[in-house]
């Protein structure tokens, strides 16, 4: 009951294993910055862009559910209420509405996600 066992804590990674870690993050970021130039087509950016945003939306379950353990469809809410403002926005700014730069969209959104 007495004896007190000291933890270690585990030797920092080597130059090998840093270089091995950073390098393959700096292969993905190269491959990101081409696969635009080698897919130059409209079509293919936006299956690129929906792929992006379901890996997103599938890691926030991962946290949710995965890590956490709580069932909760609450940000499926924001990333539905997202949606829904760019097409009315859209809709809005292609009829000549509403003069709104398209860039402040998302800080709506986000504002909305804040309230």
């Amino acid at each position: 009951m007495t004896d007190i066992t000291a933890r270690v804590a585990p030797p920092p990674p080597n130059a090998a294993e840093n270089l091995k870690f950073y390098g393959l993050w700096a292969a993905v970021a190269i491959f990101l910055l081409v696969l635009p130039k080698v897919f130059g087509s409209g079509g293919s950016l936006t299956t690129f862009s929906l792929i992006g945003i379901s890996i997103i939306f599938a890691l926030s379950y991962n946290i949710l559910l995965g890590q956490t353990g709580m069932l909760s469809f609450g940000h499926a809410v924001y990333y539905g209420l997202g949606g829904f403002l760019v097409i009315h926005a859209i809709n809005i700014i292609g009829a000549n509405k509403w003069a709104i730069p398209l860039p402040l969209v998302p800080l709506i959104g986000g504002l909305t996600g804040l309230v």
